[in-house]
């Protein structure tokens, strides 16, 4: 028993060595994210709801005030939190990143081939990216980040119909469509997938509309609740209503939304538009290159280098191609028609969760890309060489721009720490009730779009009004001052300045 496992252990050495390498890749950029959380005010306002037992009725609330999805989203959101746990927080991230993965590696294994797959999973480690708003790889954990992963295994039984012609599998396809899209309306326009692959799977084009009949039934229901609900409860959330009065801003947040998660659209993006603080001052650009993404992108690169002139180009692969291309657009669509997106894009504000989804069709794209210009270009090996260093440059950008990032949320993170650490202290039972607290203009940046009032009730049932307007201070009660020590990273209340 011993020497079959050894001679199995021998005839698979190179694929082992390469499977060890993603873990490795993977495995630090698990490292690399583990401390990053409340990157997002919502993630924030989670916390502090589960912390006051209010997810249940919050997320009623949320519902009938028009967004029927947060009467279950909400909870999927807090359900991570539960337990108070960064650890048991963290594994539902990597949990639902790996399931995603895992579909998509025996999607793509199953339907293009097994060397594709690996490098899908192989640059989707590499390449992955930070972005400064709603980023799936360190936000909304759970809920939102399995979504592809539902969408990509209601694709594969849905290819897998064609393989077998049992109908019971259009059926399975169907519904985790339909409950991809009943969590977050950005899943809808993959029906339009569904449709292209039917076209070119089927070849009776009598039978397509046929064979998505389930899908379409099952959304149409959906669809009818989700609309009467807004008549019976109208959102007044810019992001949940539709606008046509800018086409052509709507075309371009679908498209910038669509690539947001290309590494170096980022690192330049944002790094270099000096969002960040970390590089307005001390750090230098030579300091964020670690031995550890260097590594990361010379193994990347050396992998792509060996892998892609073994795989071959055929009219299957385009056909694969011009599908994923359309549905790298696809998440994008709904968010695209909104005004809050389009102004949000015109103010570069490139990425969006969405960009996660797209994140996975993508990576497809650029490899049969790199496929077919290697196989039908008559320059082979500097169309290799081209290639192979785009693939390290890019997974070095991505490296730094993480890092640039992971000093990033850190700096941001250390006030919300202190100002925790103060408000569970004893320091607030001194204060008294209806007492306002003025920060100065650098909180804003912290807690801008958070309520601390709502936060400081996790440990006090006293009313708190912070302000950063001195106009707002009412004199009639107690007045405080709260004051940040960014060297000690402690935080005080001290009697009102003037």
């Amino acid at each position: 028993m011993f020497r079959k496992w050894k001679e199995t252990l021998y005839k698979n050495k190179y694929e082992i060595l390469l499977w060890l390498i993603v873990v490795g890749i993977a495995g630090y950029f698990f490292y690399m994210i583990y401390d990053i959380v409340f990157t997002v005010w919502d993630d924030l306002k989670t916390y502090t709801w589960m912390k006051r037992h209010m997810l249940q009725n919050v997320a009623i609330s949320s519902a009938l005030n028009g967004r029927i999805t947060h009467l279950y989203n909400v909870i999927l959101l807090g359900i991570p939190m539960l337990a108070d746990k960064l650890w048991v927080y963290k594994l539902f991230s990597y949990g639902s990143i790996l399931f995603d993965v895992s579909i998509y590696y025996v999607l793509i294994k199953k339907y293009i081939d097994k060397k594709t797959a690996y490098l899908s999973v192989l640059l989707f480690f590499a390449l992955a990216t930070f972005t400064h708003m709603h980023n799936l790889f360190i936000s909304y954990v759970f809920c939102h980040q399995i979504l592809i992963g539902i969408i990509l295994l209601s694709i594969y039984y849905f290819l897998k119909y064609y393989d077998e012609r049992k109908r019971r599998y259009l059926l399975v396809s169907a519904v985790l469509y339909v409950a991809a899209s009943a969590i977050y309306e950005g899943m809808v326009p993959f029906w339009g997938l569904f449709l292209i692959l039917a076209w070119m799977k089927e070849k009776d084009k009598k039978k397509v509309i046929g064979d998505i009949l389930i899908h379409s039934i099952l959304l149409m229901v959906w669809l009818a609740v989700y609309f009467y609900w807004q008549t019976l409860h109208p959102t007044s959330y810019e992001g949940g209503q539709f606008y046509f009065g800018d086409i052509v801003g709507s075309l371009y947040a679908i498209c910038l939304y669509s690539i947001g998660s290309f590494p170096l659209l980022s690192l330049v993006g944002d790094a270099f538009a000096s969002q960040l603080s970390v590089l307005r001052g001390q750090t230098q650009i030579s300091d964020l290159i670690t031995w550890q993404i260097i590594l990361t992108a010379a193994l990347t690169a050396f992998v792509f280098a060996k892998l892609i002139p073994t795989i071959q180009w055929d009219k299957k692969r385009g056909k694969i191609l011009l599908a994923a291309l359309l549905a790298m657009f696809l998440p994008n669509v709904i968010l695209g028609f909104t005004s809050k997106y389009i102004e949000s894009a015109k103010k570069l504000i490139f990425a969006y969760l969405t960009s996660f989804y797209s994140w996975f069709f993508m990576i497809i794209v650029m490899l049969l890309v790199a496929v077919f210009l290697y196989q039908k270009l008559r320059w082979k090996k500097p169309i290799l060489v081209i290639l192979t260093c785009m693939v390290f440059i890019c997974s070095l950008g991505a490296g730094i721009n993480n890092t640039i990032w992971d000093l990033e949320y850190a700096r941001r993170a250390a006030p919300m720490k202190a100002f925790d650490k103060l408000v569970s202290s004893e320091r607030i039972a001194e204060v008294e009730d209806n007492t306002y607290i003025y920060m100065t203009g650098e909180f804003i940046e912290f807690f801008g779009y958070f309520d601390l009032s709502e936060y400081t009730k996790i440990y006090t049932d006293k009313t708190l009004v912070f302000t950063n307007n001195p106009e707002v201070l009412d004199y009639n009660h107690a007045i405080l001052e709260m004051r940040y020590d960014q060297e000690l990273q402690t935080m005080e209340l001290i009697p009102y300045q003037g």
